[in-house]
């Protein structure tokens, strides 16, 4: 079975404290003593499981019987239902109840104060408390039994799964007195009887006030333990339902525990986050800087070959376009004269067509003609003429102007 650590408290902020395994006695066992962060130390592991056994003085059990229809609310209505006997305000107590058993169920009450106490005690020291009970509810108890526990001038009582009571040593005897008047006896004696003190003289105080119809009861045993709380424990928690690790002090979400683990982690992401931050802004300065570098030699280059430049915009495709610019000449004879002379001769032959005007382009070999016609029959015979020279040209863009007609025509040599 796994461990947990049962840590009783003898004083505010002392503590006494076994390891178990959940089936299994104390008795045996290496006992601890300290404060809250002594506890925590000697835990195996940050999430072994610690079980409070609360001052039983301090927590008061009882019952509470409600209806089906108030079930729903049992919450909220159990502190208004037991207010009459409470001599605190109910805003100052913290309660907890276990599961209904027809129309009544137990519960747990106790001052908040005294409950935050040893709950935040180790809960401030990374603890993992999961159950919180006065001591009574923690004694070893047979079915249809009573265990009785006297030790440090007080007695602790457990009569069954769910009630008990802690109560001053001198004052056990008058409360003896009317213990089988208590409703989970009166109808439903003990089949057995468990005494627990330090010695045979308390025992024997014990015994003496035991119900005299019990000691007369054949059917009823008495057993005795010369020992103490540790000798009777019931590591198995039986009474878990009525945990008062709940509302205000349930288990939070262990973020202390966890800082512990991570803080170290932590620390060496944010100090390599850091660095990481200034090489990337030591590399954008660098950057910039090397590009502000490039970007002046730049300048210097384009000024040598543009020395009346203005700078700005791309420097590199300015300069590429300077050269495409300059280098246009071809190393072929130009067919300028060529194409000229072929034009000429076929307009002097035609004096009712005439030149407007003419441009030539060196890169496309080519002539660009603006010319006047009589008539579009006039235009396709100055093509064909042109064709039979050996001159080819493209469709001509033509516009009526009066009673002739204007043609642009680009020619080139045929091939």
């Amino acid at each position: 079975m796994s461990d947990q650590v049962i840590a009783k408290e003898l004083h505010p902020g002392v503590w006494e404290w076994c390891i178990c395994s959940d089936q299994s006695t104390a008795t045996g066992r290496n006992f601890h003593s300290g404060d809250g962060e002594a506890l925590a130390a000697f835990l195996p592991s940050a999430s072994t499981p610690v079980n409070v056994v609360m001052r039983g003085q301090q927590v008061v059990a009882t019952e509470v019987e409600l209806d089906a229809k108030q079930k729903k609310h049992a919450a909220k209505l159990i502190p208004f239902e037991l207010e009459e006997e409470l001599s605190s305000s109910v805003d100052n107590l913290h309660f907890a109840f276990g599961q209904f058993a027809e129309n009544r169920v137990p519960v747990l009450y106790a001052e908040k104060e005294s409950c935050e106490g040893p709950l935040s005690d180790l809960g401030a020291q990374g603890c993992d408390v999961r159950v919180a009970l006065p001591d009574y509810l923690m004694l070893r108890r047979s079915p249809n039994g009573v265990t009785i526990l006297s030790e440090n001038n007080f007695v602790s009582v457990r009569l069954s799964e769910h009630w008990g009571f802690t109560i001053e040593l001198a004052l056990a005897s008058v409360l003896f007195e009317r213990i089988t008047q208590h409703s989970a006896l009166k109808d439903n004696p003990p089949e057995e009887v468990l005494l627990v003190a330090e010695n045979e003289t308390d025992i024997a105080v014990i015994t003496t006030w035991l119900p005299s119809e019990w000691l007369e009861d054949d059917t009823i045993s008495v057993d005795v333990i010369e020992g103490g709380f540790w000798d009777c424990v019931d590591t198995s928690v039986s009474a878990v339902s009525l945990n008062l690790r709940r509302g205000r002090f349930a288990r939070q979400l262990p973020f202390g525990r966890w800082w512990r683990l991570w803080k170290a982690p932590a620390i060496v992401l944010g100090v390599a986050f850091f660095v990481a931050i200034l090489v990337q802004v030591a590399g954008f300065y660098f950057a910039k800087n090397e590009g502000q570098q490039v970007r002046e030699k730049m300048n210097e280059v384009y000024l040598q070959a543009v020395p009346n430049g203005r700078l700005g915009g791309d420097l590199e495709r300015l300069l590429e376009s300077k050269l495409k610019s300059q280098n246009t000449a071809s190393s072929e004879p130009t067919n300028f004269m060529f194409l000229l002379s072929q034009v000429t001769g076929v307009i002097a032959a035609d004096d009712k067509t005439t030149l407007s005007s003419f441009s030539y382009s060196g890169d496309q070999r080519s002539l660009q003609l603006t010319l006047e016609f009589d008539s579009l029959s006039s235009l396709a015979e100055f093509r064909s003429t042109l064709q039979q020279r050996g001159v080819a040209s493209d469709s001509p863009r033509t516009t009526s102007v009066g009673d002739k007609y204007q043609a642009r025509i680009k020619i080139r040599e045929a091939k």
